[in-house]
């Protein structure tokens, strides 16, 4: 799937009179640089944040991760989020690649975002962006998910 094609997988798209492009097969609005957002809770089922998924992501996810898709990712997002510091751009491997986000707060929706950047092979810390920004210093963060994973399934076995 790329920046022209449509989430159903079509690439043939009407425009409508609102001047939109309206895809043929599923009839929704298409938008190639539009953002896939998730609101993601956390453990204490209060607080949240959103998961923002770029469009760039999502191209480098189906082509550098076969099987895989954002609601793996998003399985994952708690755990990163725990690590996660605001406003730095930071890496973690994840099977065999490494994962770049950016957690902040947006002014604009004021909320805290976690921003999926892109997908790069796991010796590489370092991408250029399809708008030509270059994403650079990026801090490597060990996070273990099985760990953690594991803790979960304790905690869980104790309450009851």
């Amino acid at each position: 799937m790329k920046f022209n094609d449509c989430r159903c997988g079509n690439n043939n798209f009407e425009l409508t009179m609102k001047r939109k492009l309206q895809c043929t097969e599923c009839g929704k609005d298409f938008n190639p640089f539009d953002a896939e957002m998730y609101k993601v809770m956390k453990d204490d089922n209060f607080h949240y944040f959103w998961a923002v998924f770029t469009p760039h992501f999502v191209e480098r996810l189906e082509e550098r991760v076969s099987g895989s898709e954002v609601e793996d990712v998003l399985k994952i997002a708690k755990f990163i989020e725990a690590k996660a510091k605001r406003n730095k751009f930071q890496c973690t491997k994840w099977k065999n690649k490494n994962i770049i986000w950016k957690y902040k707060y947006n002014e604009q929706r004021k909320r805290l975002e976690l921003e999926f950047v892109s997908i790069v092979p796991s010796n590489k810390r370092a991408t250029r962006l399809a708008n030509g920004y270059y994403v650079k210093d990026v801090q490597y963060v060990d996070v273990s998910f099985k760990e953690e994973e594991k803790c979960k399934k304790i905690k869980m076995k104790n309450k009851k």
